[in-house]
């Protein structure tokens, strides 16, 4: 644990208001200080002449490595704070933020990103207290849901988010589809027989807090509930949103302008990679590996056949499945085939290499992404022999960087 700082004699904030002024006040003193951005200094190294970048690569690389893992410690103390706390001060967790900043020279960025999570973790804490304070179990549950429980409801409360354990199938249906309906259809039911625990979004009373309620069958265990409380973690998205690639239009024009049948391929896989990236696919993925590694319900070989089980076989993860048929219709008609010309050659053409890129980036390169991600995160873990450290470690990063990092971390360390 860094060593400890003060803050000073200040008021104790009370209310919402005042803990977001604490937090704003605060995060302008200390993310001036002297830090260590790894964009800036890689971007300086690069300037450098051949001989000096092969002497401060190796620094950098160690300090980068270091600053990783105060994150993932910074990641793991404020869990820790808030779980055993759930009325934490704001100025215990900006205290902590501080020290960790000191000791591994966070960059402003990374502070900002900090201060970002602990004010969604703030509103999420109040909206949490506001909602037990005037609703029992039944009535919070009618509340949200727009209709009275048929069975016994019971609501336990976590540092950010409200678990609902139904013992009724119909009330879980109602609430896993957000107050939506009424009633529970037959499909309705039959669609929630294989969930035993789910995050629940969408929720016409709560339309400014995603991800706050958990759900739960009555029968669900202690690994749904560490898997779904380490949902609403994961949702505070310290880092934000991974940088976008090139753009699909860009892609697309360099494929028209492309003669090579390989590389037509490649470019549409491109795009394919793309698309999954702006729809978020890569993280929902990332989001689940994690739940299900944290819960330890499931071996690593187990959580990859759940994650690609096709929605034909039973599927609750095939995110593709409603998205494919209408993106690739989306992408022909980009490419200038439609009803009229979809009998020419060059419409056909255009369709098989379409067809090629898609079973090569969904049958392939989508669960080798899985595979690879998993096996990464069990190689970390084995490697610090310690879940939770592998765990917050990956959190930060892309899926897609998952078996660079561990690389990184591992190799580093050996030389040690």
């Amino acid at each position: 644990m860094p060593e400890k700082i003060s803050l000073g004699d200040k008021p104790k904030p009370t209310s919402l208001e005042e803990e977001l002024v604490f937090l704003d006040s605060n995060y302008d003193e200390f993310s001036k200080k002297a830090d260590f951005n790894p964009y800036e200094q890689l971007d300086s190294i690069k300037k450098m002449p051949l001989v000096d970048k092969k002497n401060e690569l190796p620094e950098y690389k160690k300090q980068l490595n270091e600053q990783k893992e105060g994150i993932a410690e910074l990641q793991m103390e404020l869990e820790r704070k808030i779980n055993s706390n759930f009325k934490a001060p704001v100025e215990d967790l900006v205290k902590i933020a501080k020290e960790y900043q000191e000791k591994f020279k966070l960059a402003g960025y990374q502070v900002a990103a900090i201060k970002d999570a602990l004010r969604t973790y703030l509103e999420r804490r109040n909206k949490v207290e506001d909602l037990v304070s005037k609703y029992k179990d039944a009535q919070l549950f009618e509340f949200l849901f727009g209709v009275k429980p048929k069975g016994k409801i019971i609501v336990q409360r976590g540092p950010m988010s409200l678990t609902f354990r139904c013992q009724n199938n119909v009330d879980f249906a109602v609430a896993f589809h957000g107050g939506h309906y009424s009633q529970a259809s037959q499909e309705m039911l039959q669609h929630i027989k294989s969930v035993a625990g789910c995050l629940v979004e969408g929720i016409k009373k709560l339309k400014d807090f995603d991800n706050l309620i958990i759900l739960e069958k009555d029968a669900a265990n202690e690994t749904i509930t560490i898997h779904e409380a380490q949902h609403t973690i994961n949702h505070l998205d310290l880092w934000g949103e991974i940088n976008r690639r090139m753009t699909e239009g860009a892609l697309l024009e360099e494929f028209e302008e492309t003669d090579v049948t390989n590389d037509k391929v490649e470019i549409l896989k491109k795009v394919w990679l793309s698309f999954i990236e702006e729809e978020h696919l890569w993280d929902k993925l990332r989001d689940e590996i994690i739940c299900y590694y944290k819960d330890g319900s499931r071996d690593v070989n187990s959580i990859y056949e759940t994650l690609i089980k096709p929605k034909s076989l039973g599927g609750i993860y095939d995110y593709m499945a409603r998205q494919k048929q209408k993106k690739e219709k989306d992408l022909l008609n980009k490419l200038g085939v439609n009803e009229s010309n979809e009998n020419s050659d060059d419409s056909k053409e255009k369709k098989a290499l379409l067809n090629l890129a898609t079973v090569l980036v969904l049958e392939n390169d989508y669960s080798r992404v899985i595979r690879k991600a998993l096996e990464s995160l069990y190689q970390l873990d084995y490697f610090f022999n310690d879940r939770d450290k592998a765990i917050n470690l990956l959190l930060v990063e892309p899926l897609l960087k998952w078996e660079k990092v561990v690389d990184r971390i591992v190799n580093q360390k050996v030389k040690k």
